[in-house]
């Protein structure tokens, strides 16, 4: 991963196997110097791996599981192993196993008792977040509020908030109506 985003490296090897361990074994010096990282713990196991058809079955280690525990790492650590594995060998598919057993649960919005492919993992089936009352969440009035009370502290331009841009609409198209035809808008000279 280099940000937060895939990326496809170039290592040498052709089979899923090798694949595989070129991934547990984390980033090189180079990739690493090129800001590449991994959300897979150091040291996690490769028990097995087989490929059958377009189909590769990885056993990992249970120390796979027990890096950070939030969605975004767990799914970024299932997403790396998937399309690690998906291409090399005609592999298109991948069950994933910890510890000889399969996974329940452990990856939201993925189920992973059955194999996962890349196309799965790009639209996760997850819930979208829930704002709790009074929040910001979206609210149109509570965002140009929010906007006004920054502008007032001087960190928000007005010019530069929801609220005053429907002003200078609104300035502009009674000008228009009155016959001036100036085109001002009332801007000081900030």
């Amino acid at each position: 991963m280099q940000g937060e985003q895939l990326v496809k490296l170039s290592r040498p090897g052709t089979t899923a196997q090798e694949a595989a361990q070129a991934l547990l074994a984390g980033p090189t010096a180079a990739e690493r110097a090129r800001g590449v990282r991994t959300y897979i713990p150091s040291s996690t196991p490769l028990r097995a791996l087989t490929v059958t058809g377009d189909l590769a079955t990885i056993d990992l280690g249970n120390r796979f599981v027990q890096g950070p525990q939030d969605t975004e790492s767990d799914l970024a650590r299932l997403s790396q192993v998937v399309s690690t594995l998906s291409g090399p060998q005609g592999v298109s598919r991948v069950q994933l196993l910890i510890d000889g057993g399969v996974v329940f649960g452990l990856f939201p919005g993925v189920q992973t008792d059955a194999p996962v492919t890349v196309d799965l993992l790009k639209t996760p089936d997850i819930t979208p977040p829930t704002y709790p009352p009074g929040s910001a969440g979206g609210s149109d009035t509570t965002l140009r509020a929010e906007q006004q009370r920054l502008a007032a502290l001087g960190y928000l331009r007005p010019a530069m908030s929801t609220a005053s841009a429907g002003r200078r609409r609104r300035r502009r198209s009674s000008h228009s109506r009155n016959g001036s035809g100036s085109g001002a808008t009332g801007r000081s000279g900030r």
